[in-house]
């Protein structure tokens, strides 16, 4: 399992050290800000990636001092953030990925967020997860789906056909 947290509100996300629990094999990833906030909870991201603009000098000297591997972009780009650690992401390993901090805050960086699981979807299984909520998109076709603790499941169409 990869896990992306990218720089969403904290407040928002479940709880990091409680997926480290469930996870202690994962692999993760911070993207810009979210970086920071895996460091904060403990957790070494093996990956950093973004224009980190969002981060202060000192947060920057803590992702490149333990951070092993640091791909950083201009701030002038035609990629987000999250789309850049997406491609990255999507190259360098083969597992379900969920990402984290990617709802909430801005409504225009979600709703990009939320295109970016429709293009990338086709690759790989990916999740946006936050602590209510979790999303995906799935292919047309035969679904079988276990009970799980969440009381709604909700089947939106992406297109007309």
């Amino acid at each position: 399992m990869l896990y992306i947290v990218a720089g969403g509100p904290k407040e928002l996300m479940p709880s990091l050290s409680g997926i480290m629990l469930k996870n202690p094999n994962a692999d993760w990833v911070g993207v810009d800000h979210g970086a920071v906030t895996l460091l904060q909870a403990g957790i070494v991201p093996s990956v950093a990636i973004g224009d980190f603009d969002s981060v202060t000098e000192a947060e920057w000297h803590q992702i490149e001092e333990k951070v092993p591997t640091i791909k950083q972009y201009q701030s002038e780009k035609n990629e987000s953030d999250l789309e850049l650690a997406l491609e990255f992401v999507c190259r360098q390993f083969d597992s379900e990925i969920v990402v984290l901090g990617a709802t909430g805050g801005r409504l225009d960086h979600q709703f990009a967020n939320i295109m970016l699981l429709c293009q990338y979807a086709k690759q790989r299984e990916i999740w946006f997860v936050d602590h209510q909520n979790e999303i995906t998109v799935i292919s047309p076709g035969d679904r079988f789906f276990t009970k799980n603790e969440k009381k709604y499941i909700s089947f939106i169409p992406l297109s007309s056909s």
